[in-house]
Parts: C-alpha cells; structure tokens; sequence
C-alpha cells in the first residue's frame, strides 16, 4: 500500500489564484474565464474518510464515506478484513474474526488521500462505565473512582472544573473551594464514561445512582450514593432480588424492585431507586460500532444486533443520544455531528425490553 498524503493548504492556494485570474481578466479587458474550471482542478475541499478510527467486534460491519477531494475515488485495505464498494462513495468493511487491526486508505483523482483506522477486538467489549458517575464531596476530600467493563489500557482525566486526579488509578482529591468537576475515563477501545462531582463545605442531600435501571435476570449491579452522611447502608425495600449492604444488587426472577438507601445521619436521610428486571436474551445487545471519530458536521450510519428486537423490522431498536451539544440520531440510526466545534457526545441503541448499549462519539475538526 502507498502512503497516503493529506493534502495541505489547497483552500488558500485556491483563493490566490482566483483572484489572481480575476486580476488578470481586469488587466487586459478579457472576460472573465469560468473559475470552477481551476476550482476544480485545485480541490477546494479537503478530502477525508469518514469515520477517521473505529472500534469494531470480530464479524462486524461497518460503512466508511468520504468527504471533498474529486471524483472519481479510490479505496485501499491494508491489514485484515476486507471491504466491498457501495453506492454513494461508500465502501463497507467487515472485520475479520480474531483480533486486528486494519487502514482503509481513500485517493481522489489528484493523488489526495485519507486514512482511516480500524481496530477489531476479538473477544466481546462490554461497555465503560466510570463508578460512582455522581458524588458529592467536601473539602479536600478523596475518591477513587472504580472501572466497569471497557478494555485495558484505562486513563483517567480531570476535563473540567478543579481538584486533581490520578491518571493511572482514578484517585481524585477534591480543592479547598467549592466546585463542579468532571473525571472522564478513557479505555483502549474509544470509549469513554464521565463521572460528575460536585465539591462544597457541608452536608449535601442524599442521592442514589443510578434512580431507575433495566437489568437482565442473574446480572448484578453495584448502586452507588452520593450525599447525606457516609457510611450508607443498602436494603431492598420491596419487590424481586437481593441486595448487599454495599449496593450489589441482584435478581433471578422476573419484575420490580425499590433498592433504598439510608445515610448515617440523625435523623437518617432516605433515597429510593426503581429496577426492571427482564428475561435474558439468546444474545447480547451491542451497538455497532461502541466507538468512532468523525468530522464536525458528517453523518454515521449506527446499526445495533443482538437483545429482543422490536416487531417492527424497518426500526428494530430505538436510537437516542444520551449527551450530546448539538449532535442528532435519527429513528434509523443515522447520527450527524455537530458543525460547531470539537467534541465529545454519546448515544444509545435501545432494544423490546429496554436494555440499552451505548457508543462513543468524538467529534474533530479533522
């Protein structure tokens, strides 16, 4: 495979000689030569691949589009998998089973070119999430944040507000002044989880986090509290399962549960969450691909597999986004990023039961 070469600075070299021909056509008294001839022939618009990296399963597929440059396009492989033409100036990739790692190349009729990277992991990604995603804290006061699911290596970064925190093993130490703070951790696949944190002097209310979830039968979830007065003390108040005094729920029969959690304060403070519990289904549900990078403004056609499918085969999953600053997902899974700037959003693909998986989106200039 060739090496693919980014094209650079065309946008200005084209504006130059436009005016430069406009200039020219002014001097001598000729009329004015038709300007996209040379437009063209330049490339105003950069060409990219979209998306530029994308985290996949072994036998997934996935649809690559492109962005500017001139037709007609070019589209090269190189490492494992193999990628089929679409119309549109598409091109589809379907990953290899095993681990790998892949480069879909793009050229346009002048040599410009794009790069984009796959990564294929061969054993099942469960989905990041950071623990506890809320918590209140004190003063200079400590937490250290746990990882669930994700695939290694994991990073830990203060994206806003003030405290510090241990990139290597989540330790966040909070300041000496009130502030609201976001740690985000970062897995090998592109994903990403956010914990928020609230820091100020004094009690704060009692809260449980997760408020409501979906659980499938058998699978066990650790509820967090944030708030009130540590230590917290966990129980069931009603319904189906078990859970431990730490939060550990669980459930092998079908229905409703209220988890509550009461603080150490007198009097003591209360905080009630609502569970779902859902048959299991013959396989699990993943939205494809977990994790991408796409340009400001492009679109992403997200699909999902697996879990209890709605009747409905033109819409067999809902999409929505879950954050987002400007980005949008339709009913048929196609997302478009916002043209604004830089960014990072998330979205999920929700199935019959309401079990729902979750993607990473970042969101780049280039």
């Amino acid at each position: 495979m060739r090496k693919l070469r980014k094209p650079r600075f065309r946008a200005l070299l084209a504006a130059l000689i436009a005016i430069a021909i406009s200039l020219a056509a002014a001097i001598s008294g000729c009329d004015l030569p038709p300007i996209y001839e040379y437009w063209d022939s330049i490339v105003l618009y950069e060409l990219e691949i979209s998306p530029s990296f994308i985290a996949l399963q072994e036998g997934q597929k996935a649809t690559f589009s492109v962005i500017g440059g001139k037709v007609p396009y070019s589209f090269e492989l190189s490492g494992d998998g193999f990628i089929s033409p679409l119309a549109g100036h598409k091109v589809e990739y379907t990953a290899p089973i095993g681990s790998a790692e892949a480069w879909i190349g793009v050229r346009d009729i002048y040599d410009a070119s794009s790069l984009a990277r796959v990564m294929v992991v061969e054993d099942s990604v469960s989905q990041l999430a950071i623990a506890p995603a809320i918590v209140s804290l004190d003063y200079d006061e400590q937490i250290a944040f746990d990882i669930i699911g994700g695939k290694p290596p994991f990073s830990f970064h203060l994206i806003e507000g003030l405290g510090t925190v241990d990139e290597a093993s989540g330790l966040y130490t909070a300041p000496s002044t009130n502030t609201n703070a976001v740690v985000r951790l970062e897995d090998g696949s592109g994903q990403l989880s956010d914990a928020v944190i609230s820091v100020r002097l004094g009690w704060q209310p009692l809260t449980i986090v997760p408020a409501t979830i979906v659980l499938e039968k058998d699978e066990s979830f650790p509820f967090n509290a944030t708030g009130g007065v540590s230590p917290y003390i966990f129980s069931l108040a009603s319904g189906v399962g078990s859970v431990n005094i730490s939060g550990e729920y669980s459930s092998s029969t079908l229905g409703d549960a209220i988890v509550s959690v009461t603080d150490s304060n007198v009097p003591f403070a209360s905080a009630e969450a609502t569970i779902t519990i859902v048959a299991v289904a013959p396989t699990t549900l993943v939205i494809i691909p977990r994790s991408i990078d796409i340009k400001m403004g492009s679109s992403f056609q997200f699909s999902a597999e697996g879990g209890v499918p709605f009747a409905d085969p033109d819409h067999p999953y809902i999409f929505e986004m879950v954050s987002s600053y400007g980005g949008i997902i339709d009913a048929s899974g196609i997302y478009t990023a916002p043209d604004t700037r830089q960014g990072v959003e998330q979205l999920r693909a929700i199935d019959s039961r309401g079990i729902s998986d979750t993607a990473t989106v970042k969101v780049k200039k280039k």
